[in-house]
Parts: structure tokens; C-alpha cells; sequence
């Protein structure tokens, strides 16, 4: 038996700019709840998959909270004998009380991963200064074995070593880190610069 996989772009928008988003048409265009529920169907009668991930992507996922809690609900109430983890990655930037308290309840059907560049000066760089918009405890409270994804720009990347040693000062996984698109990263100075902090890094984590 195989797991089925969906990924659901429920939006375009997104409330930040990101120095290296590849993303340049941000439109407020978002998916239908039909179509997204029709998909999920497709999925749930498929014979050959006993579980699900289904991936509710963006831009900014929670920039649609109420599409994205409609879809998540009609799920569990059709799922059946089937398991469906839902998967999203966020800025977490956008979150309101009564939207933590619903994902709070819901925690152990989601797998939810924090976009996090490490401590503030790097996350602020590449991330239209938004660090202090986020509540780092309530992700590592509700999902402390998801971790974090970092995206590494050329900015930030004299600064690998101390963002990697803060994310695990705040009791954080860190589980994966994308190079930013657009960069020569076998440029020299950034090989060298690359290969430092890979050796302080070495050394910390001896």
C-alpha cells in the first residue's frame, strides 16, 4: 500500500517580500473549496493508498484560514478508514488568537513547519523584517518534532553558524535549509565563506 501525496496551492498572496522569492505575480487569487475537495476525494477513493499527506501551500497558506479550516474539517469528516495528515509550511507571521486555539486543538492531525532564518538580523534581512511578528514558542510547543526551514541568501551567509546555534538555543529542530535561487554559490568568496562556517559548525556540534 502506498501513501497518496497532494499538494494544494490554496493562494498566490503572500504579506511578505522575501529578498529571494521566486514568486514575482503575488496575485489575491486562492483555490475554490470545491475544487480543493474534489481533489482530496480523488485521493480518498483511491484503492491503492491507505494514507494521505496533503500539502496546503502558498504564498502565505493562513492568508486563507478560512479555506484552509473549511478543507481540513470536511476532511476529517470524510476520511473514514483512511489517515490524512495535512502539511503546511508557514511564515507564521499572520496568526490570531482564534486561529492557534483551532490549530492548537487540531495539532495531531497537522504537521506544521515554521519558515525561520535564524535569529533576528538574518531573518530580517531576508524577510521583510518579520521576526518579531512571530510566535516562536507556540510552533515548538504544538510541533516540537517538525523543526524549522531556513532559506540561506548571500546576506546571510556569514551569519550560517549563529543562526544554526540560536534556532537550537530556542529549543527548535532544524531540518532543512535551501540555498536561495538566483545566486552563483560556486562563486569563490562564497564557497569560502561556506566552508568557515561549515567548520565552526563541525566543531560546535563535536
Amino acid at each position: 500500500m502506498k501513501v497518496g501525496k497532494l499538494i494544494l496551492v490554496l493562494t498566490n498572496a503572500c504579506n511578505l517580500n522575501c529578498i529571494y522569492c521566486y514568486e514575482k505575480r503575488k496575485s489575491i487569487t486562492h483555490m475554490k473549496f470545491e475544487t480543493a475537495c474534489s481533489y482530496i476525494d480523488e485521493m480518498l477513493n483511491h484503492k491503492d493508498y491507505h494514507k494521505l499527506e496533503v500539502s496546503l501551500f502558498g504564498g502565505e497558506p493562513f492568508l486563507e484560514f478560512e479555506l484552509l479550516k473549511n478543507i481540513c474539517e470536511w476532511t476529517w469528516r470524510t476520511e473514514e478508514k483512511k489517515t490524512v495528515r495535512f502539511n503546511i509550511i508557514t511564515n507564521g507571521t499572520v496568526l490570531n488568537a482564534v486561529q492557534k486555539e483551532w490549530l492548537k486543538k487540531n495539532r495531531a492531525k497537522l504537521w506544521i513547519t515554521l519558515s525561520l532564518d535564524g535569529a533576528r538580523k538574518s531573518h530580517n534581512l531576508n524577510r521583510s523584517g518579520s521576526f518579531d511578528k512571530i510566535d516562536i514558542d507556540f510552533f515548538k510547543n504544538n510541533w516540537p518534532d517538525v523543526g524549522i526551514k531556513m532559506t540561506l541568501s548571500e546576506n546571510t551567509l556569514p551569519n550560517l553558524f549563529e543562526d544554526i546555534v540560536f534556532i537550537h538555543s530556542k529549543g527548535l529542530k532544524f531540518t532543512e535549509c535551501n540555498l536561495a535561487m538566483g545566486i552563483d554559490w560556486t562563486n569563490e568568496n562564497n564557497i569560502k565563506i561556506f566552508k568557515n562556517e561549515m567548520n565552526k559548525l563541525y566543531h560546535y556540534y563535536i
